[in-house]
């Protein structure tokens, strides 16, 4: 006989589709940071997210890379190791 945790388990596996983790990452900076970065400028590949932002703020975002790498993974179940 097989548990519901077994059952379950297939669900654990499922990502967020890139476009709630764009969607998520451009909340975290706005919230963050105040400075609102368009989604359509935010893109996931290959468990990286590439944006494109002011500088000043490319810097800051690279300094607390490791605080809003969890923040994102947590809300979103993904797993997204870069922001470049």
């Amino acid at each position: 006989m097989k548990t519901i945790d077994s059952f379950l388990n297939r669900f654990k596996q499922i990502k967020a589709p890139d476009e709630s983790v764009r969607k998520t990452f451009a909340q975290i900076i706005l919230k963050r940071y105040g400075i609102e970065v368009p989604v359509s400028k935010i893109k996931v590949q290959n468990s990286a997210i590439y944006y494109n932002a002011p500088s000043v703020l490319k810097q800051d975002i690279k300094l607390n890379e490791k605080e809003i790498l969890a923040n994102l993974n947590q809300k979103t179940g993904s797993k997204v190791q870069r922001l470049i």
